[in-house]
C-alpha cells in the first residue's frame, strides 16, 4: 500500500526533525487529523500537498521517490502492490536514516582523506 508507506516515510522524518503534527498542520493550512490520518496510510494525499509536505520537511520530493522505489526494489515487487506486511514502522525508518547518515558520514571522512 504505497500511501501508507510514504505516510511512515514522512512522519518517519518529522519525527527526525522533532516537528509537531500541529506545527505540520499549521504550515500546510490543513487540519491535525489529516496529517494523521495520511501518514498512517488512511488517506492519499495529491501532489500538490505532497510537494507542499516535503518543502515543510526541508527535504527534496526527489528524495521521497527514490525511498519509494528503494522500498519496492527492496521488496522485489511493484510499487502498486506493497502490502502492509512491508511497510516499515517510523521508528525503524528513523533508524534506517540514521544508518545512511553515519554511512554518509564515514564516505565524507574517506572521501576528505584522499583529497588531502
Amino acid at each position: 500500500m504505497e500511501s501508507k508507506v510514504i505516510g511512515n516515510y514522512l512522519k518517519a522524518i518529522r519525527l527526525k526533525k522533532g516537528y509537531s503534527e500541529e506545527y505540520v498542520s499549521f504550515k500546510l493550512n490543513i487540519s491535525q487529523s489529516t496529517i494523521s490520518n495520511f501518514e498512517n496510510g488512511k488517506i492519499k494525499m495529491d501532489i500538490r500537498r505532497l510537494v507542499q509536505f516535503c518543502e515543510v520537511l526541508d527535504i527534496h520530493i526527489q528524495e521521497l521517490v527514490n525511498f519509494f522505489l528503494a522500498q519496492s526494489e527492496e521488496h522485489k515487487t511493484s510499487p502498486l502492490v506493497i502490502t502492509s506486511h512491508h511497510v516499515e514502522t517510523p521508528q525503524m525508518l528513523v533508524q534506517r536514516l540514521e544508518k545512511i547518515e553515519q554511512q554518509i558520514a564515514k564516505q565524507n571522512q574517506l572521501l576528505l582523506r584522499l583529497l588531502e
